[in-house]
């Protein structure tokens, strides 16, 4: 690349890498020849450091799998977040996902995107006339997020809880909720939803009865009045 104004690019792995050009938020790593001469860069990740420029690190990039030509950046890369947002292209990555994320844009072509969270909806508890207890487990996969229960009639339009906020973490975390006001001898449907920066995600639906108890009678001699 000669005589050119580069952002949010990696050049790794060429032969010349970039010669009399200005460079922003990119990767020149490992090229044959040379990252860069005679070169502006700030916020790159390159070695050696260049003689022009501010906030540019040394270390290696770690790419996914350069032999086989994927630079995108493994989760644990010091070129994470380590970008200058000013200076980020806007819009999308060149995967087509959004540019930035988590709030500080990366070093090179690629965005690491979060993950999604995971929900797991549990059987209904403590299940009487006109209340119950919703139960799931949910994670937010390192992302901080919110979790909350869907819920209604079967059939019906569903009604939500109030939503519960997670803080980044990659455990595994218990919801309940007890929702009242319920319609005795109605089947009600119930799934948690969980929600973080890449995705909101359902758990599978499940089914309970709010029922009357019903009243035994006769003499209880082996216990089948017991209900």
């Amino acid at each position: 690349v000669y005589g050119s104004i580069l952002t949010n690019c990696t050049l790794a792995y060429n032969g010349p890498g970039a010669t009399y050009s200005t460079i922003y938020n990119s990767i020149l790593y490992d090229n044959s020849v040379s990252n860069h001469a005679n070169s502006t860069l700030n916020y790159c990740c390159t070695t050696p450091l260049p003689a022009a420029g501010t906030n540019n690190i040394t270390t290696p990039p770690m790419l996914v799998s350069p032999a086989t030509g994927d630079l995108r950046l493994m989760a644990v890369s010091p070129c994470r977040d380590a970008g200058n947002n000013a200076a980020a292209v806007a819009g999308l990555d060149l995967d087509g996902n959004p540019r930035i994320s988590k709030g500080t844009v990366d070093m090179g072509a690629y965005e690491i995107q979060p993950p999604a969270p995971f929900a797991y909806t549990a059987a209904a508890t403590d299940v009487r006339p006109s209340s119950a207890t919703l139960n799931g487990f949910a994670s937010p996969n390192g992302e901080s997020g919110l979790a909350w229960f869907e819920w209604g009639v079967k059939g019906a339009a569903a009604q939500v809880t109030t939503p519960v906020a997670f803080s980044a973490s990659t455990g595994v975390t218990r919801i309940s909720t007890t929702i009242t006001n319920l319609q005795s001898r109605r089947v009600f449907f119930c799934r948690l939803v969980v929600s973080n920066e890449a995705a909101i995600v359902r758990g599978a639906e499940r089914l309970f009865s709010a029922s009357l108890k019903g009243n035994g009678w006769g003499y209880n001699f082996f216990g089948q009045g017991t209900l």
